[in-house]
């Protein structure tokens, strides 16, 4: 993933009000963005099995999103989640 889509995504995130950016400290989302535990549970059990197969984060959410997308849901409509575009999946690597 390219610096420039890193740098984009972090800008759209802060726009939105889900993350606070400081300089010299990491990003952080901003309290009350909270998942619901129905989300964050598999969230976290995805997070972990991806890190035992060897996939970065980024080629994690390249594939959430290649999934999302072959559903055939508009990607900018309220309930497909919208936002953040990232880089298609092609070439996932593993580390």
């Amino acid at each position: 993933m390219s610096t420039g889509t890193v740098m984009r995504a972090y800008t759209e995130l802060e726009a939105d009000g889900l993350i606070e950016t400081r300089a010299g400290s990491a990003a952080r989302v901003r309290s009350g963005q909270r998942l619901p535990d129905a989300v964050r549970r598999p969230a976290s059990i995805l997070i972990a099995t991806a890190r035992e197969e060897g996939l970065s984060m980024a080629d994690t959410i390249q594939a959430i999103q290649a999934l999302w997308m072959a559903r055939g849901d508009d990607p900018d409509s309220p309930s497909a989640g919208g936002g953040v575009q990232l880089a298609p999946v092609d070439g996932l690597s593993r580390q």
